[in-house]
């Protein structure tokens, strides 16, 4: 206390020459001494002030630049709350429980595993950079989950935004004026590949979505040219769609060089009829 009195003394002794100031100075701490803003106005040991900006023209100070709360800090923020991070770790919880439970793989876990480093990194538990490694790690596979298995997209569009927000929190968590070029540049390759990776994702989605026909779809009703004689009970041979095939004449014999006409298809075996305009 000694230490702290003497303190208040001499930085009140800079500041005033009257000693009576200095010594309410001191009273604040040996003293416990408390003031109201008049008495504080009254005895000249505080002035009054409207604004930041009057008391910065008084001391001869000219505003410097105001750095506020962004949209990360904001996020980083929310997930600071005991009540968020607790909600967001029981709904992990019970993702990962609804994957173990679930039939096939449904992407739960992997959700819930987020969601669960999300918890623990509110909490201070995670250091910010393993929870970046494991967006993007998450993105990666949830991508490449898309490009192997094409469904309607979920999952290539949810790995893209968690490679996103792997990026963007990489680069939010730095320092203003400290984005170095190194870092731009592996920010722009990592979003890249996920354009990429969701690139070849939805062509692969709009691939599996095609219309798929059936082999006697493609055969049946085309014509094609009987390559050798053809009967009822003797298979022989006829070219149609490009390829050659073993054929049974529905009526009749076929001699070879007719057009014919695919009746019908029996796995690999065609029925085939003569075509009229032969």
């Amino acid at each position: 206390m000694s230490y702290v009195a003497s303190r208040f003394r001499a930085l009140a002794q800079r500041a005033f020459d009257d000693p009576a100031k200095v010594e309410i100075a001191e009273r604040f701490v040996k003293e416990s001494l408390t003031l109201t803003e008049r008495e504080a106005v009254s005895m000249g040991i505080a002035y009054p002030a409207s604004s930041l900006e009057e008391v910065l023209n008084k001391e001869g100070l000219v505003m410097g630049p105001r750095y506020s709360k962004d949209f990360f800090e904001g996020i980083v923020s929310l997930l600071s709350d005991p009540l968020i991070y607790s909600l967001i770790l029981t709904i992990g919880v019970y993702l990962i429980l609804a994957e173990i439970f679930t039939t096939g793989f449904q992407g739960y876990a992997i959700a819930g595993a987020l969601l669960i480093l999300l918890a623990l990194y509110g909490m201070s538990l995670v250091p910010p950079d393993l929870l970046v490694i494991a967006l993007l790690l998450s993105g990666v596979v949830l991508t490449l989950i898309e490009v192997t298995t094409p469904g309607f997209g979920v999952f290539g569009i949810a790995g893209i935004v968690l490679i996103a927000a792997g990026v963007s929190m990489l680069i939010l968590q730095r320092p203003p004026g400290t984005l170095s070029l190194e870092l731009a540049g592996v920010a722009a390759l990592i979003l890249g590949f996920g354009g990429l990776v969701g690139f070849i994702a939805y062509k692969a989605g709009q691939a599996v979505r095609m219309k798929r026909y059936k082999p006697e779809e493609l055969i049946v009703g085309k014509i094609g040219l009987a390559k050798t004689d053809i009967d009822e009970n003797t298979p022989g041979v006829v070219y149609v769609a490009g390829e050659e095939w073993t054929a049974y004449s529905v009526s009749g014999k076929i001699p070879s060089g007719s057009k014919i006409v695919v009746v019908s298809m029996e796995g690999i075996i065609l029925r085939v009829k003569k075509a009229e305009n032969n």
